[in-house]
């Protein structure tokens, strides 16, 4: 629930905080009106962002990709959204990689935007095997050609295996994985040999 209050002061802003039992995010907006500063201050909850970004990945799903057929969860810790996309039967004219960090900095930009706050966002895509190989073979062709490091999205543990035994056909190209359990990525690096 989004709701906007006026303060007078800092002081009473900070009481009000203080003596509120729920957890708010807030923006605040300072302005000044004859010699009166007011303090305006949007409070906004976490279901208030999940539902704008479930709005907005909605309108990309159905109208870029031209797709209903779609499952999305969402999950929150610690400013971080952990968000599972299961789209089925769709072909895209990008690497899909490529694809799912466009739609983390769409969400990103929008939200820094609209609720003036920094939350991270990680979306796991459920692919296909065939469509994750072969966006697979495109990065390890970007590594081979460019020689810089790629780094992949987040993916269960199946697909980071899968993606690691597709990697070992590619002497020149290593493969690790980074992060914590749940948000794991793979780096590819390019192999100098010595």
């Amino acid at each position: 629930m989004i709701f906007i209050k006026k303060f007078k002061s800092q002081k009473k802003f900070r009481e009000f905080l203080n003596n509120s039992n729920k957890n708010f995010f807030y923006k605040t907006e300072l302005s000044t009106k004859w010699f009166f500063q007011r303090l305006e201050v949007t409070f906004f909850e976490i279901n208030d962002i999940i539902s704008f970004c479930k709005e907005h990945l909605d309108s990309i799903i159905k109208d870029m990709l031209l797709t209903k057929d779609y499952e999305m969860s969402f999950s929150y810790s610690n400013k971080q959204f952990l968000i599972t996309l299961n789209i089925r039967g769709f072909k895209i004219n990008i690497n899909i990689f490529d694809f799912v960090f466009i739609l983390e900095t769409l969400l990103h930009t929008y939200i820094s935007r609209k609720f003036q706050n920094d939350f991270k966002f990680i979306i796991i895509f459920n692919y296909d095997k065939l469509m994750l190989l072969e966006a697979v073979q495109s990065v390890v062709k970007r590594v081979l050609s460019s020689k810089k490091d790629q780094l992949l999205p987040v993916m269960n543990k199946e697909q980071r295996k899968l993606v690691h035994s597709n990697v070992l056909k590619f002497p020149e190209v290593i493969s690790k994985s980074i992060g914590s359990e749940n948000t794991r990525q793979i780096v590819l690096k390019y192999n100098y040999k010595k």
